[in-house]
C-alpha cells in the first residue's frame, strides 16, 4: 500500500512539473480545462491568470457547460496572445480527459452585484476567440460611468464571438464616450459576431450602443446574429458604429435581424452610423439579407440613422435584400422629415455635412414605418445626399402623401428611383430622377403588416427588367428565376424551401454504430413545385437496407452510397424523409458530419426556377456510457 501511494505522490508529481514546464515555454500551444470539480482548474479566471503568467503563445481554454459564477473584468492577459475560450463541455468527459461538445452554453454570470463588464479583453492581447458562451448579468452603477456590461474589447488584433448569447447587462457612461450595453469594441483591427444573440441590454446615463458599440473598428462582421430587445439612454439602441479616427472604418451585417430595439433620446433605434472623420479613403458599410423590424427610437431613424458631424464627415450604407418595416418614431406629435426631431422611420439621413451621404438600395423592401420610409434632412445644409433606389418597395410608409421617400434638399437633386413600387403613399418634394418602370401600385403582401412576401397575383412579382439582380434573396432563393425578370423587393416569390433542416439520432459508441437521419422539408412559399432531396454518405458508411421513408410519397432511389428522394409539395406542405445509416469504424472523439441537399424547380407566373440549399447534422462518437443530445446544424 505504501508503495502505491509513494507511486501516485511521484507520478503527481510529475505531471505537475511537466504541466508548469510546458507553461513556461514561448509560443507553445497549450490547453487547460475548467469544470466544478475533477478538472485542472475549477474557475475561468483561475485559467487565465495561469496563462498570464507564461510567455505568449497560442492557447485554448475548454470549460465545462456549468454556470460559473466570477468577479468582474476576467484577467484576459494583455500580452501579445491568441486565446480561444470554449465553452460548452460535458463536464464528466472533460474531467475525465476527453473532451466532448454538448449543445448547452457555458454561463459566465457576475459573483457580485454592480460589478465591472465580466470579460475585458486588455490591450496587446492579439486575439480572443468567445465560443459557446452565456454572458449575462453584469450591472453597472447607474452615473457611475465605468464600463461595458458584459464584455469590454479594447486595442486588439481580433475579436470573435461564435455561438454565444450576450444579454441581460446594463452598461453606463456617464461621459459620452464609448461605452455600451451588453458588447463594447474599441480600437479593434477585426471583429467577428457569428451565430449569436445579443438581447436585453442596457446602456444608461448618456451611453449608445445598447446591444452593441463599435468605435474605430477597422472591420465590424455580423453572421446570422439576433440583436433584440436592448436599449440606449441616446443613439443605437441595437447597434452604435462610430468612425472617430480619420482611419476608413467598415460594418458589414448579413443575414441577420436587428428588432425590438430602443434609442430612447437619440438617433438609430435598430442601427446608429456615426461619422466625425474626414472623408478620404471612405468605405460602405453593407447589410445583406437582414431584417430591420420594430425598433422605435424618440427623435429619428427608427430603423438606421446616418449621422455626421457638422464640418467633415460622410456615411455611405449598402443595402441588398433588406427588410426594413414597423420601426416607429415615438416623438409626438411626429414632425415630419422638414422638421428633423421626429422623422425618418425606416432610415433618417441628417446633421450638416459637407459632402454628400450616399445610400444605395438595391431590392429592398421598405414599409409600414412611421414616420417617413427615407428622410433625407441633410439638404437644408445644402449639401443632399446621393440616394439611388432599385428593384425596392416603398409602401405604406405615412404621411400618406409624401412619406414613402422625402428628399428635402436646397441643391440639384441626386437622387434616383428605378423599377420601384411606390404604393400607398407618394414621394416626397424634392428632385427626385424617376427611370420607369417606377410603379404605383397596390403591391399585394402576403399579410399586411406581417409577411412582406408577394401574395400570388402581385404586380410586382417579375416586374424588373432594368437593373441587375442580386444573386439571391432575403431567404437565400436563388435570382433571377427567368433572367431577365426578377420580383421587386426583398423577397422573390417561389417554391421556398429555407426552413428546411436535417436531424441525427442518436450518438454513436463502440457498441451502437447505426445513427438515423430525418430530413424535414418545409416549403414556406407561395408556389408549388418538385422537391429533389439527394443524400450521398461519406466513406465508411453504408445505408441500412429497407430503412428508407417518406411521409409524403414521392419517390425514393437508394443505393449504397446514400438516397434521392423527388416529391411534388404544395404551398406550406412538409415532408419527412427518413433513413438509417452504419458506419464501419468508430473512434471515440470523432464527429461525424453528414450533409443533405435540398433543390426545388417550380412555375409561378412567367418565372421558372431553381434554389438548392445544404443541411447538415452531426453526430458525436461518444465514449460506451455516454449518451447525450445530438448536434443539429444549419447552413445555406
Amino acid at each position: 500500500m505504501l508503495k502505491k501511494l509513494l507511486f501516485s505522490f511521484i507520478l503527481a508529481g510529475v505531471m505537475l512539473i511537466g504541466m508548469l514546464w510546458g507553461l513556461a515555454q514561448p509560443g507553445r500551444t497549450i490547453t487547460l480545462d475548467v469544470c466544478a470539480a475533477g478538472c485542472p482548474y475549477a474557475t475561468i479566471g483561475a485559467a487565465l491568470n495561469a496563462i498570464s503568467t507564461t510567455p505568449p503563445g497560442t492557447h485554448t481554454i475548454r470549460v465545462s457547460n456549468e454556470i460559473f459564477a466570477e468577479g468582474g473584468n476576467l484577467p484576459i492577459p494583455p500580452m501579445p496572445t491568441k486565446i480561444t475560450l470554449d465553452g460548452g463541455y460535458d463536464p464528466t468527459t472533460l474531467a475525465a480527459g476527453y473532451a466532448v461538445k454538448t449543445v448547452t452554453r457555458t454561463r459566465v454570470t457576475p459573483s457580485a452585484p454592480n460589478t465591472t463588464q465580466l470579460i475585458a479583453v486588455g490591450t496587446g492581447t492579439q486575439t480572443l476567440h468567445l465560443r459557446n458562451f452565456d454572458i449575462s448579468g453584469a450591472r453597472m452603477p447607474l452615473g457611475s460611468g465605468t464600463g461595458s456590461g458584459g464584455i469590454l474589447a479594447n486595442t486588439l488584433a481580433q475579436l470573435t464571438i461564435e455561438n454565444s448569447h450576450i444579454h441581460d447587462n446594463i452598461g453606463d457612461d456617464a461621459v459620452g464616450s464609448s461605452f455600451g450595453g451588453g458588447v463594447t469594441v474599441v480600437n479593434v483591427t477585426t471583429t467577428l459576431i457569428v451565430d449569436s444573440e445579443i438581447y436585453s441590454n442596457v446602456v444608461t446615463s448618456l451611453g449608445s450602443g445598447g446591444g452593441i458599440m463599435f468605435r474605430d473598428v477597422d472591420q465590424a462582421i455580423i453572421k446570422r446574429t439576433l440583436i433584440y430587445s436592448n436599449g440606449a439612454s441616446l443613439d443605437g439602441g441595437g447597434i452604435e458604429f462610430q468612425l472617430v479616427f480619420p482611419i476608413p472604418d467598415r460594418l458589414d451585417i448579413e443575414d441577420s435581424q436587428i428588432f425590438a430595439n430602443l434609442a430612447n433620446a437619440g438617433f438609430g433605434g435598430g442601427v446608429d452610423i456615426v461619422n466625425t472623420t474626414p472623408p478620404v479613403g471612405l468605405i460602405p458599410q453593407t447589410m445583406v439579407r437582414t431584417k430591420i423590424e420594430r425598433n422605435q427610437t424618440t427623435v429619428g431613424g427608427a430603423g438606421i440613422a446616418l449621422q455626421n458631424s457638422a464640418v467633415m464627415g460622410q456615411v455611405h450604407l449598402d443595402l441588398l435584400n433588406v427588410l426594413i418595416d414597423n420601426n416607429i418614431v415615438t416623438m409626438p406629435p411626429p414632425g415630419g422629415c422638414g422638421a428633423a426631431a421626429g422623422s425618418g422611420g425606416a432610415i433618417f439621413m441628417g446633421a450638416t455635412p459637407t459632402v454628400p451621404d450616399v445610400l444605395n438600395a438595391v431590392n429592398s423592401t421598405v414599409a409600414d414605418n412611421i414616420p417617413d420610409g427615407i428622410c433625407d434632412f441633410a439638404g437644408f445644409a445644402g449639401v443632399p445626399s446621393t440616394i439611388n433606389i432599385d428593384n425596392g418597395i416603398h409602401a405604406a410608409n405615412p404621411p400618406a402623401g409624401t412619406g414613402n421617400l422625402e428628399i428635402l434638399p436646397a441643391a440639384p437633386g441626386t437622387t434616383t428611383v428605378r423599377d420601384t413600387a411606390i404604393s400607398q403613399g407618394g414621394l416626397g418634394p424634392g428632385p427626385i430622377t424617376l427611370i420607369a418602370p417606377v410603379v404605383a401600385l397596390p403591391v399585394g403582401f402576403m399579410l399586411p403588416g406581417a409577411d412582406y412576401h408577394l401574395a400570388p397575383g402581385s404586380l410586382a412579382i417579375d416586374a424588373s427588367t432594368i437593373v441587375p439582380p442580386p444573386l439571391d434573396d432575403l431567404d437565400r432563393v436563388l435570382r433571377p428565376l427567368a433572367a431577365p425578370l426578377v420580383d421587386l423587393g426583398a423577397y422573390e416569390t417561389s417554391v421556398n424551401l429555407s426552413a428546411s433542416q436535417k436531424q441525427a439520432q442518436p450518438n454513436l459508441t463502440g457498441t451502437r454504430t447505426v445513427v438515423t437521419y430525418t430530413v424535414l422539408i418545409t416549403n414556406s412559399g407561395i408556389f408549388s413545385g418538385t422537391v429533389i432531396v439527394t443524400d450521398a454518405l461519406p466513406g465508411n458508411t453504408t445505408l441500412v437496407p429497407g430503412s428508407v421513408s417518406a411521409s409524403a410519397g414521392g419517390t425514393i432511389i437508394t443505393g449504397s452510397g446514400g438516397i434521392t428522394w423527388t416529391g411534388f409539395m404544395t404551398a406550406g406542405a412538409t415532408a419527412a424523409i427518413t433513413y438509417a445509416a452504419r458506419l464501419g469504424h468508430v473512434i471515440t472523439g470523432w464527429q461525424f458530419i453528414n450533409i443533405a441537399h435540398i433543390s426545388s424547380s417550380w412555375t409561378g407566373g412567367p418565372a421558372i426556377g431553381q434554389s438548392i440549399f445544404t443541411r447538415a447534422a452531426t453526430v458525436n462518437i461518444l465514449s460506451s456510457s455516454g449518451v447525450y443530445l445530438p448536434i443539429v446544424l444549419k447552413s445555406g
